[in-house]
């Protein structure tokens, strides 16, 4: 019994939108971590610089990810699902902007810090050419496009469509419950009248 017990739920949990939303994530994570260590196992550095391109390739990637994982988990959630259109336009911009200027100014530093790295040796996402400081405004809004439009635009429609299945499966269940409230409010409307009549059959044959 126990075995079949833990067999059900793992098998309702593998069939849940946690177990989906956990395993999209993953796939995401994997895909962004595999194609920047493979920039990174490619990259030109050598000697002691490899050991400081690791640690710049981690808190890039993070500060990354971090402004995905803010609007997901933190803007959508308490703005954009509660209908506080305005609070999360100003949220997600504000958050967008912060995360554009960190990157523009993290990155240069990089660029000039370890002799031999390209641009895309320390991120996936950040596969393009260098941009010289000259030109540090032009690269500031490719920066802001894609981060909006492509990475956290992107990742907020897969937050989104799982929420959406997930209310759509609510929704039903919730109107299964009321087909079944109705059906046993007709039965206990039935029932007293049921008893009544043969109530009044007893007395009749008696």
């Amino acid at each position: 019994n126990f075995v079949r017990m833990s067999w059900q739920k793992l098998v309702a949990f593998l069939r849940s939108y946690l177990f989906i939303r956990i395993f999209l994530n993953a796939v995401f994570l994997y895909i962004w971590i595999k194609g920047t260590a493979d920039n990174f196992n490619l990259s030109g550095v050598t000697g002691d610089n490899v050991r400081l391109l690791r640690m710049h390739t981690i808190f890039y990637n993070a500060a990354l990810l971090a402004t995905l994982y803010i609007n997901t988990l933190l803007f959508i959630p308490n703005f954009l699902l509660q209908k506080k259109y305005s609070h999360y336009a100003i949220g997600l911009l504000s958050s967008l902007i912060l995360h554009t200027v960190i990157l523009v100014f993290y990155r240069e530093y990089i660029l000039d810090h370890i002799p031999g790295i390209k641009a895309y040796d320390f991120s996936y996402y950040s596969a393009f050419t260098r941009i010289d400081r000259s030109h540090t405004p032009t690269f500031f809004l490719y920066i802001f496009y894609n981060s909006s439009c492509f990475t956290v635009l992107q990742f907020s429609l897969i937050f989104l469509g799982q929420h959406f299945f997930i209310a759509v499966r609510q929704n039903e269940r919730i109107k299964q419950q009321q087909t079944e409230m109705e059906l046993f409010v007709l039965k206990s409307q039935v029932n007293p009248h049921f008893l009544f009549n043969v109530l009044n059959s007893i007395y009749a044959l008696s």
